[in-house]
């Protein structure tokens, strides 16, 4: 919405009140990460932009610092505002998990029942996000709702382990118009990059995306995972009602077409939607196709009575004597 109200920083240079994009892209960092990365770079992207145009004599290579410096004096109240929020998280990251830059603490249940899986020898010693290619298949999984041939893109595409969580929806039908709206800011974008404002759109629908391409790297897929994804879509979405209803004097006939298309993708998706809501499978299965090495999430009570009296000296001396089995046991996986 305030995209929208500010015209997508894409016109002439005008005074905008840039701290309401920094306290969202901040309050973000204590909700979904990488959204908040994206956000984060949104906001930044604007900077730049408001500065370049301001001062258009300053080269941006050769007066890079200076354009810096010149962003800090300008803007040194959003860049406040994204550095506490940004120092905020981490204090909390290292009061919690006793590490600044994790996120998402440790399942001590994994820890000590899970034993050598393949997410244990192929996901944890190398990083969660490290397989580019597994965005592939998640996109794959995600659009279409196939679920069942996920194993199979695994072994293809070589990327390890993965799991699915049901439900599995087609994202393609259940949001075919905002997708329908990107293909077509990345179409215009790409395809009139010559013009300074294409290209300005493009960094920024880039930037929204950030957050979505992460999401599609992560080895779990599971339908409220989608909610970073929406985020490059309702730009674009919000960007084509921006560019063909919000200024009626610069309608044309082919306007009406392709908001014509749109509609039609509207109601497939709203269809789709009350499908789902007055569906009893789509809310009485819901959790991992499989699990890693137990069925379900719960714990039977002598494994809880067992958790409840570890010490971090005996956590310690566990991951100590762990990580000097992995190499042998882990081969398997190899």
């Amino acid at each position: 919405a305030l995209l929208v109200r500010d015209g997508f920083f894409l016109g002439k240079f005008h005074n905008v009140n840039l701290l309401p994009y920094a306290f969202l892209a901040g309050l973000c960092t204590h909700a979904r990460m990488p959204t908040a990365l994206a956000l984060y770079l949104v906001t930044g992207l604007i900077i730049v932009v408001q500065i370049c145009r301001q001062y258009p004599n300053v080269s941006p290579i050769k007066g890079l610092f200076y354009l810096l410096w010149l962003a800090f004096l300008k803007y040194w109240k959003e860049v406040l505002v994204l550095g506490f929020f940004g120092l905020s998280i981490l204090l909390l990251n290292y009061a919690r998990y006793g590490d600044l830059f994790n996120f998402m603490g440790v399942n001590n249940g994994f820890v000590f029942f899970e034993g050598w899986s393949e997410r244990q020898c192929s996901v944890i010693p190398h990083g969660t996000f490290h397989k580019i290619n597994r965005i592939i298949i998640n996109s794959y999984v995600y659009l279409s709702g196939d679920w069942q041939n996920h194993w199979s893109l695994i072994r293809a595409f070589s990327t390890g382990y993965g799991r699915v969580e049901l439900p599995a929806v087609s994202v393609a039908v259940l949001w075919a118009a905002p997708i329908t709206c990107l293909v077509i800011v990345m179409c215009k974008s790409l395809l009139g990059l010559r013009i300074v404002f294409n290209r300005i759109l493009l960094v920024f629908i880039l930037a929204f995306s950030t957050g979505a391409l992460f999401q599609l790297s992560y080895p779990t897929i599971t339908h409220r995972y989608i909610a970073e994804l929406w985020l490059p879509l309702s730009a674009s979405l919000l960007f084509c009602w921006y560019s063909y209803l919000a200024r009626p004097t610069q309608f044309r006939f082919r306007n009406s077409i392709v908001l014509g298309v749109i509609g039609v993708f509207a109601i497939i998706g709203v269809s789709y939607q009350l499908y789902l809501a007055i569906t009893d499978d789509y809310y009485l299965y819901d959790g991992p196709v499989t699990s890693i090495e137990r069925p379900s999430f719960h714990y039977p009570d002598e494994d809880y009575e067992y958790l409840g009296s570890l010490t971090n000296a005996k956590i310690k001396a566990f991951k100590l004597e762990q990580a000097s089995q992995r190499r042998e046991q882990c081969k398997k996986y190899k």
